[in-house]
């Protein structure tokens, strides 16, 4: 009798061993399956980090230009108001002498 009962004991160890097994074997693979989204998620935002610095080299550049460009136009228009301004002088001289 004895004998029986360790042998349904066992069997039962048995099955709960291979039961907790298979549940640590379900959750290696929700694991690794996890792990590769995460992988393809870090190379999608590395990606997407790379083409937004790429975006902000451009903005920075263009931003630079204008910031040039408007530097030279603020100095024509200097230039150009002076300009004016002598002519007009010059033709107030005029009228007047």
């Amino acid at each position: 009798m004895t004998e029986k009962l360790f042998q349904v004991s066992e069997e039962k160890l048995f099955q709960v061993l291979e039961e907790k097994l298979m549940i640590l074997l379900s959750e290696r693979e929700n694991i690794i399956r996890d792990n590769q989204q995460l992988c393809q998620e870090n190379t999608a935002l590395k990606n997407e980090k790379e083409h937004n610095m790429q975006r902000l080299e451009v903005l920075i550049s263009l931003l630079a230009s204008t910031d040039i460009h408007e530097k030279t136009m603020v100095h024509d228009v200097s230039d150009t108001t002076t300009t004016d301004m002598n002519m007009l002088n010059e033709k107030l001289i005029l009228v007047e002498g």
